[in-house]
């Protein structure tokens, strides 16, 4: 992971040492965005399955006239959203899109990991270079 020969000049390393740790800094910001949007997908998901089930409840129901209502279901004490049979396919594809988007960015997260992972790896090599290679010596810019 962490196998690109060392350069030579401490300058160079120190330099590079900062580059690395600017990537760092900014790859872990874009996985601490990208945590917050997956917990609010997978919230998004649990609320929109729970929709899901009520929908699917309300047509198991028999007393739910076959035909889609135009209006109230008198069985209800409250308006369902619409006794629509056609209205539990577009819930099941909602939630199928969403746990596709929600895989993509589980995904995405998972390679920023692994991208954080290789460049902690290289900062460290780069630090114990560094003082191998530049004990006393300072670099002048």
């Amino acid at each position: 992971m962490c196998n690109r020969p060392p350069p030579s000049n401490p300058c160079s390393i120190e330099n590079r040492l900062k580059e690395y740790m600017e990537q760092n800094r900014k790859l872990e910001n874009q996985m601490k965005s990208l945590r917050v949007i997956i917990r609010n997908m997978y919230q998004d998901l649990t609320e929109l399955q729970e929709e899901r089930d009520d929908c699917d409840d309300m047509f198991k129901k028999p007393s739910c006239p076959p035909t889609p209502c135009s209006g109230n279901c008198p069985i209800y004490d409250i308006e369902p959203p619409s006794c629509d049979k056609h209205e539990v396919p577009t819930c099941k594809k909602i939630i199928k899109d969403l746990f596709k988007k929600y895989s993509r960015l589980q995904n995405k997260f998972k390679f920023k990991e692994i991208e954080v992972m290789k460049l902690k790896c290289e900062n460290e090599r780069l630090r114990e270079q560094m003082e191998k290679n530049n004990n006393n010596r300072k670099c002048f810019y």
